[in-house]
């Protein structure tokens, strides 16, 4: 029996190095040196957020906008994955031990729903392309960039 993945195998690190010894490669040697893509800007690397330095409590961690801009998006997904296992699990025990027949109903729908390839494969969707955005968004705000390279980002991240 296979084992069913859950939402934290979703938002694991690709592991690149396998990933481009498979594909070939997108510029030959032999390509002019105007035609190559423009270089990748380098990436801002942020302080590791360490989960368990989170406050679980609503009313006692910090407000969203008091953390660094650049780690809200990455403070945001550890809210949400750890939301996740958790909301599924009080969804299971209400299925089985609901008072009414209507809230094990809606229990039983919602957690199909939250349990659902579509429902997993949309927030995965969706981290990818924060995450392309958020690169692009930090490269864009940099004083260094001019005008043309900041085309040839933009440009780089449609395709």
């Amino acid at each position: 029996m296979v084992k069913p993945k859950t939402i934290d195998s979703f938002f694991q690190k690709k592991n690149i190095d396998n990933s481009e010894s498979s594909t070939p490669p997108l510029v030959s040697d032999s390509t002019p040196v105007l035609e190559q893509r423009p270089y990748k800007s380098p990436r801002i690397e942020t302080k590791e957020v360490f989960v368990t330095s989170l406050e679980r409590d609503p009313g006692l961690r910090p407000l969203m906008w008091d953390y660094p801009i650049n780690q809200r998006d990455e403070i945001r997904r550890i809210y949400i994955t750890e939301l996740y296992n958790p909301t599924c699990t009080v969804l299971g025990k209400i299925i089985e031990d609901g008072s009414t027949y209507s809230q094990r109903g809606e229990a039983c729908v919602a957690y199909n729903l939250l349990t659902s390839f579509e429902f997993v494969f949309i927030l995965h969707l969706l981290k990818e392309i924060m995450e392309i955005t958020d690169i692009l968004c930090q490269a864009l705000q940099q004083k260094s960039q001019d005008i043309v390279n900041a085309m040839h980002l933009v440009a780089g991240t449609k395709t």
